[in-house]
């Protein structure tokens, strides 16, 4: 993770930070803003920390009466300011408990929760499901199942297209080392869209495939509490939303009706075509 300041949505919030030994915030920083994988507060001296350094922080936000701990945090930037020096730092890992927590101090309100989701970048969500209790709960399993099943049927299809792409590119090639002739530049320029294509059509395959497994393990690493499952279902369907794309999230849904995942993504696809053709 590269150290740089990060350009999603921040949102100015009252709490406090500290070591990860001071339980009882004795020697506490005030916090200044925070996004949905990072924080930042407010030092003293631009000496005590450096970027790259790696923290263990705890954090009490008290408008939302939240006291949680963050063991894997990294300083990305030290920057003197007006008001002070900020630190600021991004989550590098972090459990389902703390992620909850951290959730509930940024995302105060839906708008909000929409903004700080949209803006965020799938890579950054580094899910620790080692510190994570498992779910006690069926259904959070047939949930994982479903996203599960689905990553590999749009895994094994990916594959599949990738070598249909790489045989129309290797045969795109062959034509152009025939031709000494002046359309030579055309031919590369098409060549060259060819392959933007397929490197765009696996990224997005790939993103699928990583927001779907990510599901599963919060699915699987659901809280039992019963607050705490209601607010994290809220979490799960801001990631459905922001991290699934229209095919697949129907597919998700069209497998809750009885269809497996093959079935589910191959109907959805054709609800999709059926609705460009006939829109209503």
């Amino acid at each position: 993770m590269q150290a740089e300041q990060r350009q999603s949505a921040r949102f100015q919030r009252q709490f406090f930070v500290t070591d990860y030994q001071d339980e009882q915030f004795e020697f506490a920083f005030e916090g200044a803003d925070v996004n949905l994988t990072g924080l930042s507060f407010w030092l003293p001296d631009a000496e005590l920390l450096r970027p790259g350094q790696p923290l263990a922080l705890r954090v009490r936000a008290d408008e939302v009466g939240e006291t949680y701990a963050l063991d894997s945090v990294e300083v990305v930037h030290i920057r003197p300011l007006e008001k002070g020096v900020m630190c600021g730092c991004h989550i590098t890992q972090v459990s389902s408990d703390q992620l909850l927590a951290h959730h509930r101090l940024v995302m105060l309100n839906e708008q909000e929760a929409q903004q700080a989701m949209s803006a965020s970048q799938l890579h950054e969500f580094d899910f620790n499901n080692q510190t994570s209790p498992l779910s006690t709960q069926l259904a959070d399993y047939q949930q994982a199942s479903f996203a599960l099943n689905l990553a590999v049927e749009e895994l094994t299809a990916g594959v599949q297209q990738d070598e249909h792409h790489w045989q129309k590119l290797e045969q795109g090639l062959g034509h152009l080392m025939q031709k000494l002739s002046d359309d030579q530049q055309q031919s590369v320029l098409q060549l060259l869209e060819m392959v933007s294509g397929f490197q765009r059509q696996q990224e997005g395959r790939n993103q699928q495939v990583l927001a779907l497994s990510l599901l599963a393990k919060m699915m699987v690493h659901s809280p039992q509490e019963a607050q705490a499952r209601l607010d994290w279902q809220t979490l799960v369907r801001d990631f459905e939303t922001n991290f699934l794309d229209e095919r697949v999230l129907l597919a998700y849904d069209l497998m809750h009706q009885g269809l497996e995942a093959g079935e589910a993504l191959e109907r959805a696809k054709e609800q999709m075509d059926d609705e460009l053709v006939s829109p209503h």
